[in-house]
């Protein structure tokens, strides 16, 4: 016959044991979806890049530097969708460092049965699994504008995105002066 202190410990076990499953499975989630946001910045890069060679190499064919000034807002649109991406990409690798240090907090745990630590790791254990929110989406927000550009300033590819539309307003103005 087992005690209830053994099968207090057993319930707890359990329940940390599913609390980690979780933990896991949120990380994996949020790695797919690192790696997804990865997938949409190459490919937001590579439209920007065809679509300003397209508008320039048309506008200059067709002397119209009406078109290669609509490609402008274009570009800033496709600035606008990478500093959203860039947001989220930093809210979620911070998410993904709070998930690893759960899951650290585990192993060590596991490590220190028996030790002297013990009853440490057990309550750094246990505060962390008490901090933890199951779900990618609860780190989601939509960001502010403002917060998305100043995130988005410290990534050297929304530099490309500006100079593209340098590019493009650069060409408008050589094919309306004539300089072509």
């Amino acid at each position: 016959m087992t005690s209830s202190g053994d099968q207090a410990n057993v319930g707890r076990e359990e329940y940390r044991s599913e609390v980690v499953r979780l933990l896991e499975s949120d990380h994996d989630a949020t790695i797919a979806m690192i790696a997804r946001l990865a997938g949409v910045r190459d490919a937001l890069i590579g439209l920007a890049f065809s679509a300003t060679g397209i508008l320039v190499g048309v506008a200059f064919s067709a002397d119209s530097w009406q078109l290669a000034a609509a490609g402008v807002p274009v570009v800033l649109l496709f600035a606008l969708l990478e500093s959203r991406n860039r947001f989220l990409h930093v809210v979620l690798q911070n998410r993904v460092a709070r998930l690893e240090r759960r899951l650290q907090a585990y192993v060590v745990f596991l490590m220190e049965r028996g030790r002297p630590l013990e009853d440490d790791a057990e309550r750094r254990l246990q505060r962390e699994l008490d901090g933890f929110e199951f779900g990618v989406g609860r780190s989601l927000r939509y960001p502010s504008f403002l917060k998305s550009l100043g995130v988005a300033s410290k990534n050297p590819s929304f530099y490309v995105y500006l100079t593209l539309a340098v590019v493009l307003s650069v060409s408008a103005v050589s094919i309306a002066q004539g300089w072509t």
